[in-house]
Formats: structure tokens, sequence, C-alpha cells
């Protein structure tokens, strides 16, 4: 239990203390006049902590004085006497920023009246110097990492602290101390834009901060470069590097081969360093580093290597070849070059360049035009230059290409042919192509010369014509224009069996092509009768006669012929029957299994397929997307029709006879779709998506998984309401729907959502044991818990906060109550609570006496600065709370305890007053304005005396 008491007294102003009313109580009490004696007190003693000055003293001995004198003197001055009197034996003064020697003495008082007229020695002498001002300015200098910070005195400082930031960052405390106008830091690590800025201090504290300092910034050593790139531009050597954070400039070392690395003499600086028209050099490579003020990085990886050859030397005489009209060149290597450069000259003319680089030691040129007397010269390059001309090659001369032939001539004798020609300028030789008609022409092998060729006992051949051209090492003329054509045909092969074709009454032949055919003939045969001609001549591979009369097992034959004559007919090709048109049907017949629905109906010779017409009642007559063999059709869970009736007829390939009358109407009617159930307490309303036509519908009902009942009636519109609905469980329903009294659908729909409705639970038993409240019920089975309302005589009921399980629920040590009573419902999983509040509980009353066992003062009266202890031990609560004297409420956080209350010195009741809370936030007394008391009577002294206050 936590002791609620007044501040101690040593914490009230004198003024406070001699409150009016105390001051003449007192007086008139006691009637106390009398002298202070002098008494022996040691000197105070004063100690400073920044800008707060404490004295303390202690009491004299053997007395309590009511308060003290101070007095004050700076050195050796006058002493001053302090206008305030001291209670207690310290004094604190705070914010002081100037003494100098300061000490004090001290005298006891009696009263406000009457003090000692001895005054203790002198304390101790202290001083307070005044805080010095902030320094006029803060510098900072860099010599290279090196960092020294200069400031201006500070009038009265003896030392300074320093603080630093980066950027526009936070301040950074520095955790030293600094004396005189400067610090030095050697080897500073890197910066960036760091300023400063110092405060003076001494013995009474610090000044504010200066203004700023500039910002200085130390670099870190730069990283390690990538590797430079070297690159030639003739003799012009180009070194570039990537810029490394940091740097200040480059150094540069170089090495030849895998030669020891040389320091260049001097800096570099930007990306790049351009050396124009080096010397020679071989296998050259450079590594790097970056450099500022705080060092220099690790050197980079090497360059890559460049080499500056000298110029080459002379190239020996080239030797010159000839393939044809291709000319190849080819010549010996020379030291240091990278290309070479050929030039020629034909017969007497002036020489000019036909390579300006080529790095192997030979060439060819193809398909050179004709030259006569050509020469080749060659030189050696390299970046430093071109080596002197070769001698001049052996010559090569190429004669012109021939010129175009003219038009050779081809003759036939039986079967041999001769072709004839004109002789060509310039022609070694002649090629020749054929070609069959006007088809693709084909080279011929091999090559002719003189001006005729012969064939002998040529292979049959149609519209053969020929072309030629004449060829040297130059290449070859164009071709000439064909020859006149000759053919050699022989007599047509055998046909392959045709195959005769049947589209309703239409029949087709067709037939392979065979070589040699001019055109076709074509006969026919029925059944076992004879052949007899029906084509003399076609030269397509294909016929048609359309709208044939009924045949029977017609079969053809087809043979091949040209001018030589005609092959052997072919096998007869399968056989074709062209039957009738079928007959009228008889009306076919519908009939339902279910929502099955199958449609039959009578064969009808000659009929391949049947044809299928419906109407729904007296409407238009649709025809079915796909044709029907057999005699039924079964649709399985057909779809909705009403006053369905079909119409047919029989087909095959020569047509389809007249319909058929309609047959009987059938009418198949939709599922409905699965109700809704829903519940408003106990009225229950169940919905429905009304069918299109349906007069009314029909109702079955079951309980859980049990059997499906009949309703006793039929329902119209989208919903059925039952009003208080008498309790059920897991109820579903399930409709169908009707056009007429009984047509139906066949299909009940799926079942609807299950719906539970609760009896009220029976009223709840509340009994008392002590001051325990017993509370049961009978459980509700598949419910989940069980919410609560309660009431006090006839007011209004309450909702409570928690949820219930089980079926009973006891609380302990329950506050006063009057004339409670209960009701409950039940309540399942999901929060829902579908059940209605049960009737109410017996009511039970609940008295004070179990709530507040004891709460009292002992003694309940005592006198003029005596103490009491309040004693309480109060039951079923969880915390309370106790009104102080300026009005303010402390919180109490045990139940049961005792405490000793303070001194009063003024003759008066006092009360005190408490109020708890339980468990749930319940207050109690419950009434705001109703409390917990107990009062304690403090009388005035029996006789007059002293009456003093001790601390």
């Amino acid at each position: 239990m936590q002791n609620i008491l007044l501040p101690p007294f040593s914490s009230f102003s004198a003024n406070s203390f001699f409150h009016t009313n105390v001051k003449k109580g007192l007086i008139a009490l006691l009637g106390l006049l009398f002298s202070f004696p002098a008494l022996a007190m040691n000197p105070p003693v004063a100690s400073v902590n920044g800008t707060s000055v404490t004295l303390t003293w202690e009491k004299p001995t053997y007395s309590n004085p009511w308060n003290y004198m101070l007095q004050y003197r700076d050195g050796d001055g006058a002493w001053q006497t302090s206008g305030t009197k001291y209670w207690g034996t310290s004094y604190t003064w705070y914010g002081i920023t100037s003494l100098n020697q300061r000490s004090y003495r001290m005298a006891p008082c009696s009263d406000s009246q009457r003090c000692s007229s001895s005054w203790t020695g002198p304390s101790n002498a202290i001083s307070i110097s005044p805080i010095p001002p902030a320094p006029s300015f803060v510098s900072a200098s860099l010599s290279g990492n090196n960092l020294t910070l200069s400031w201006g005195a500070a009038s009265g400082a003896t030392y300074y602290k320093l603080q630093y930031r980066d950027g526009s960052g936070s301040w950074n405390t520095s955790g030293g101390t600094y004396y005189g106008t400067s610090n030095y830091w050697s080897n500073v690590p890197p910066l960036s834009l760091r300023s400063y800025r110092m405060a003076g201090c001494n013995g009474s504290g610090c000044s504010g901060w200066s203004a700023a300092s500039n910002a200085i910034s130390i670099d870190p050593v730069p990283r390690t470069m990538s590797a430079p790139t070297s690159s030639l531009n003739g003799n012009d050597h180009t070194l570039s590097w990537s810029a490394v954070a940091y740097s200040d400039y480059y150094q540069l070392e170089y090495r030849d081969g895998a030669g020891a690395w040389n320091l260049s003499g001097g800096t570099y600086t930007g990306t790049s360093k351009l050396w124009v028209d080096s010397a020679p050099v071989h296998q050259r490579s450079y590594r790097m580093r970056a450099c500022n003020e705080s060092g220099c990085g690790a050197w980079s990886a090497a360059s890559n290597a460049i080499t500056i050859d000298p110029v080459p030397g002379t190239v020996a005489t080239p030797a010159a070849g000839l393939s044809g009209n291709n000319i190849s060149l080819s010549w010996s290597t020379v030291t240091y070059s990278d290309y070479y450069q050929i030039q020629k000259k034909d017969g007497s003319g002036s020489w000019a360049m036909v390579v300006n680089s080529i790095s192997s030691t030979s060439t060819t040129w193809n398909n050179v035009a004709p030259v006569t007397s050509r020469v080749f010269q060659v030189r050696a390059c390299n970046e430093s230059g071109c080596g002197a001309w070769s001698g001049a090659s052996s010559a090569v001369t190429i004669d012109p290409v021939p010129g175009a032939m003219a038009t050779p001539s081809v003759s036939l004798s039986g079967n041999d042919i001769t072709l004839s020609w004109a002789a060509v300028t310039y022609a070694d030789n002649y090629q020749l192509e054929y070609r069959n008609g006007s088809g693709a022409w084909t080279p011929v092998s091999g090559t002719y010369t003189g001006t005729s060729k012969q064939w002998l006992d040529v292979t049959p051949v149609s519209a053969r014509s020929y072309r030629m051209r004449a060829c040297n090492e130059s290449g070859c003329g164009s071709w000439s224009a064909a020859s006149n054509t000759i053919t050699i045909d022989p007599v047509p092969g055998t046909v392959a069996t045709p195959a005769a074709g049947l589209s309703g009454n239409n029949i087709s032949l067709s037939w392979s092509t065979v070589t040699y055919s001019d055109y076709y003939q074509i006969q026919k045969k029925d059944g076992s009768g004879s052949w007899a001609m029906v084509v003399n001549s076609i030269s397509s591979t294909s016929t048609t006669w359309n709208n044939v009369a009924p045949v029977t097992s017609r079969v053809f034959q087809v043979r091949a012929c040209n001018e030589s004559g005609c092959g052997a007919w072919s096998g007869a090709s399968n056989a074709v029957t062209i039957d009738p048109i079928p007959g009228a049907m008889s009306a076919p017949k519908s009939s339902l299994d279910g929502n099955d629905h199958t449609l039959s109906w009578t064969a009808v010779t000659y009929a391949d397929y049947y044809q299928l017409e419906y109407r729904d009642g007296s409407g238009t007559w649709n025809l079915a997307g796909t044709n029907y063999t057999g005699t039924s059709k079964l649709w399985v869970d057909s779809a909705p029709v009403n006053q369905r009736s079909y119409r047919m007829r029989a087909c095959n390939e020569s047509g389809c006879g007249a319909w058929s009358g309609a047959s009987n109407a059938v009418s198949i009617i939709a599922m409905m779709q699965a109700p809704t159930a829903t519940l408003s307490h106990n009225d229950l309303t169940l919905a429905w998506t009304p069918l299109e036509g349906a007069v009314h519908y029909l109702l079955q009902f079951r309980d859980g998984q049990g059997d499906w009942k009949n309703a006793g009636t039929t329902y119209s519109g989208d919903n059925k309401e039952w009003l208080n609905v008498t309790p059920l469980f897991a109820r579903s329903y399930r409709m169908k729907a009707c056009i007429a009294q009984d047509v139906c659908s066949w299909e009940w729909s799926a079942a609807s959502n299950a719906v539970t409705v609760y009896a009220a639970i029976g009223a709840p038993q509340a009994k008392l044991e002590g001051n325990d409240l017993i509370l049961s019920w009978t459980a509700v089975s598949g419910m989940d818990h069980y919410r609560l309302e309660f009431r006090d005589g006839q007011g209004d009921w309450r909702l409570a906060t928690q949820q219930f399980y089980g079926s009973s629920q006891r609380w302990v040590n329950v506050e006063p109550l009057s004339d409670r009573s209960y009701r409950m419902r039940a309540c399942d999983t999901a929060g829902q609570c579908p059940s209605p509040w049960s009737a109410p509980s017996n009511a039970v009353t609940v008295g004070a006496a179990n709530i507040i066992k004891t709460f009292e003062w002992t003694p309940a009266t005592v006198t003029v600065g005596q103490a009491a202890t309040l004693n309480w031990d109060i039951a079923g609560m969880q915390v309370c709370y106790e009104q102080q004297a300026d009005l303010s409420w402390s919180e109490i956080n045990l139940m049961s305890g005792a405490r000793e209350g303070e001194k009063h010195y003024t003759p008066s009741t006092v009360e005190t007053k408490w109020y708890c809370t339980d468990t749930s936030g319940v207050r109690y007394p419950r009434n705001v304005g109703e409390f917990i008391k107990a009062n304690l009577e403090v009388t005035p002294l029996s006789a007059p005396g002293q009456l003093r206050q001790v601390k």
C-alpha cells in the first residue's frame, strides 16, 4: 500500500508555515512569550557547484530552533543581514553568476520575532567567476594533411571546448579540453567540409558556441588506377587512362618487354598523353598511380604493349602467274613490315597503285579483263613508313572473251540428230545447253570444238532445241539464240487405274498423267454390260458428268494417245451407283425420360441421312445444324423447351424427299437455382430466382441430412416469409418450377443454405456463496459461447463486455449490488447469436459489508501535534484512489494495510475519502458523489505548554 502523505514541513515557505490561523491558534492556545537563550552553533559550510551555492549548518546542541537568521559579507567587508528566515539545515541558491570571497554566519530563532543574540563564526569564503564570452573567431588551416585550428582568446576563460561537423550535418562535441588559442593535429585522416566552433569555459560554466570556422577538406589517398591504354597513329603514340577520385596528378613508369620498370621524370594531369613521331620501341608498356597531398595509390596493372618498328627494307622481285583469266602474284617476307603495297603497269604505260595495304605475301585477281604484258612491283610498309619498290615481275597477257555465236541449226535423220554452228574468233572451245519445249535450259557436260556434233539413235524427245556459246581462258561469250526444235515421241504407256467419285448425282473421274501422251480416251460399262466409248479425246486428266440419271455399278477405263498411237486401256475404276431420291417420311415421335429427350422415326429406302426441323408451339420451323442417321436421336439432360415439335425428311446424294408431318409436342422445364434462406431473429425468409413462364413453384424441405419432405402448398413470386418460426435445426430447402398444373421441371434445384432456429435457453440461476456470486445455465448444443446482460431492479439491461463458455460463471468477492438479475443468449463460432434472450434469472443482493472489511483511524481521536494510523482491508477491488489536500487523487494499489498519518496542529475534524474500482473498471461506491470515509478528530491540548514543530 502506497502511503499518501502531505509534503514534509521543511519544504513549506515561512509564509505558508505561519499561516494566519496556525499563528493565532497556537498563540491563543499556549500564550508563549519567552526570550531565546544564546545557544552554541558551529559555523556553516559553503560549497559551489557551477552557478549553485549551497550553505549547510548543524542544529545547536540541546535545542530545536524554529528557524535561523543569516548574515553574509564579501572579503573583510561589513556583515549584511538577509531579509529571509531559513529552516532545516541547508539552503541552495541557483544561477549565481559572480561572487568574490563571500562568507556566511547564522543565528537560531525561537519564532519569527525572537532569535539568539550570538552569531556563529564565519563560514569558509567562496568565489564564483563570471562565465566567459564565446571566442570572437575560429579559423582552420591545412598544410598537406596537417591541420591547425586557431581561435580568439575569451576573457576569463581558463579552457575551451570544441564542436565540429561535416558539411551541414549535426554538431559533434569533442571529448577533450583545449588551452591557449590554437591546436595542431598531424596526419589527419580524410575530411569533407569539416568546420569547427569553440566555447570559452571556467569554473562557473561555458559560454555559448562561437560562429563556425571556415570549412576544410582532406582528400583520402587515391585508389589504385585501372590499367592505362596505349594506341598508335603512325608513329604518334597516345597513352589514355581513367580519372581517379581525389587525385591531383599521376606518376608514370614504363618498360620494354618483361624488363625493369623505369620512372618517368615528370608528373601528368588530365586523362591522356600524346608523344608525336615517337622513336622505334619494342613491346613498350606502361603503368600509373594517382597521387595527392595525402600520398599516392598503388601502381596500376600494365597497359597493353606497343611496338614502333624501323622502316622495312626492299622486297625481292615478285613472281606473277596466270590461270585462265586469274592473275596471281607472290613475294618474299620483309622484316619489320606490317603490310605491303602493289602497283602495276601494262606494256609501256605508267605505274598505277592497285593494292594500298595487304598483310599477306600473295594475292590473286580473278576474272581479269583482257590485258597485254602486265607487270607488278611490291614494297613493304609499317607505321614508320615504306621501303623502296621491288623490281618488276614477269609479264602476263589475257585475251578478250569471245563474241556471241550465231544461232546453231539442228536436223533429224530417223533417231539421229546433227547440230551445226559457225566458228567464233578467240574461241578455244564451245559450251552447249538444251531444253524441251519452253522448259529450263540444261547444260551438257564437256566442251565442243569444230563446227558440228552428231548424236545417233536418240531416245524420244519433245520439242528439243539447243543453244551455244564460245569460250577461252578469259571466259565465255553470251549464249546464242535457240536453234530450231525437233521431237521424237514414243507410244504412251498404260494409264494407272482411274478413280471415280460421286457428289450427289454428279460423277467425277480422275487419273494420273502418262508420259508422251497428247490426249486420253474414256470408255464406260454398267454392271455386266458392254464397254462403250464416252470420251474420244480429252487433254486433261479429269472430267465430271453432272446430273446423271440413276445408275448401278458404273465403272470406267482410260488410255493415253499421241501421234505415234495409243497405249493399252487402264484397269476398271471403282464402281459408282446413283440412287433415286428417297420418298416422304412419316411423322417422327418425341418422348421424355426426365430431362432426357428421345426423337424416333421410321427408316426410308435409299436414304443416306435425315434432315431435321423444329419449332416451339406454332412458331417458324428452324433447320437443325447437323444431319442424322439411324432411326432415333437422344438429347441427354436437354435444355428447357416449351411445346417443342419436329419434322424430318430423308436425303441421299440425289437429293431430299418431302418434309414429314409434325411430331407430338414436348416441354422441358429448366431446373431452378438453389434458393437462399435468411433469418432475422426467429423470422425466416426463403428467396429464389423466378423462371420465365412459371405459374407456381413446388417446395421440399429437410432437417440436416434427413429425407426431403413436400410442402403442403405451392408458391408464387420470388420469396416466402415465415414469422416466429418454432425451433428447427439445419433446415434446408429445394424447389422446382411449373408452367402448368402438372408440367414441372424434372429436377429439383440444389439445396439452399441450412438455417437453424434455436429455442431461447432457460432462465439462468443466480446464487451467493459468501460474497461469491455463481450464475448457472443450461448449455445449448451446437453453440460456441454465450452473451450476458444484467440489470439492477427494473433498470435497463446492460451488456457484459466478455463472452462466457460452458454452463456456469463464478465472480469472487463481488462488490455490493442490489436486486441484480441476469439473462443470456447462445452464440456460434462466427459471433452470430441466433437464439433470443432468455427469461431473467432470480434477483440477488450483495451487501456493502462484504466489501469494506476495515477502514478506520486508530486512535480515532488525537490531540494537537499527535499522529494516528489509518487501517484498511477492502475485498474484491483492483485499485483505490485517495483525495489529497490540493484536491488531487493519488493511487492506492494495496487492498489491505496501515500507514501513519501526518501530525495536525489545529483542532479540527480531518475527513479521509476513498473510492475504488474492480477488475472490470466498475466504481465502488457506484455513485460518483459517494465515497468510503473515515474521520480523525484533532482536539486541543488539555493544558498550556510549549508546542514546537519538529522536523
